[in-house]
């Protein structure tokens, strides 16, 4: 018998952990980046920033 309890857990908090880290992503690219200066990035430029995340 699996451990269901145990896996429902850990995918839950790996789903957590995910969502903190995208917020804190769009936090520091908002913060000290800027929305004009993502919006002015060629394509390879903001594939180069899409990629690092």
């Amino acid at each position: 018998m699996t451990n269901l309890r145990g896996r429902r857990t850990l995918s839950l908090a790996a789903a957590a952990i995910t969502v903190l880290w995208l917020i804190g992503v769009a936090w520091y690219i908002f913060e000290f980046i800027g929305a004009d200066a993502l919006a002015g990035m060629l394509p390879h430029e903001l594939g180069t920033v899409v990629a690092g995340i």
